[in-house]
């Protein structure tokens, strides 16, 4: 039994994913061409998550982007409602979704759900995902609800 629990808790350590820093002489060599502008339509379920936390995340995403040339500019917010059934439900939502003008992307803001808490608890945790179709939609878990996310909150400039 003892051996059983090591082996389960050493597959979900090595499961686990972190994000890197920036290597900033590389960045700074690297010529990214002229200044483009990504404009990316954000849907949000108001009673889940705030405007000002939206407003937050958007600045830290706009704030990230000028490294590469790409200005973010966000031209509305809809309400939506995340359906239930997970990550890949969301995805099949948002990927039947018209992209418009003047929608570059869709980005969906969403909340944890149910579900999440079941796969978090299990050691699988989705922060977001893209279609895999075209990579013009995608969801953010935009609220704080889980063990993972309050020891590696998202963070502006350089993350570790």
């Amino acid at each position: 039994m003892a051996r059983r629990l090591f082996y389960g808790a050493f597959a979900m350590l090595v499961a686990c994913t972190s994000v890197g820093r920036h290597d900033e002489s590389a960045l700074a060599a690297t010529n990214f061409g002229p200044e483009e502008t990504l404009r990316i339509c954000v849907l949000m379920d108001p009673t889940e998550i705030s405007m000002v936390n939206a407003t937050w995340l958007l600045k830290v995403a706009q704030d990230e982007f000028l490294r590469y040339n790409l200005r973010v500019e966000v031209p509305s917010y809809t309400p939506f409602h995340r359906p239930s059934g997970g990550g890949m439900a969301t995805i099949r939502e948002l990927a039947a979704l018209k992209l418009a003008p003047p929608c570059d992307r869709i980005m969906a803001l969403v909340g944890h759900n149910f579900s999440d808490t079941i796969a978090g608890l299990l050691g699988v945790e989705v922060f977001g995902e893209v279609d895999t179709v075209t990579h013009t939609r995608g969801y953010i878990k935009a609220d704080v609800a889980s063990l993972s996310q309050i020891l590696s909150p998202p963070r502006g400039g350089d993350s570790a």
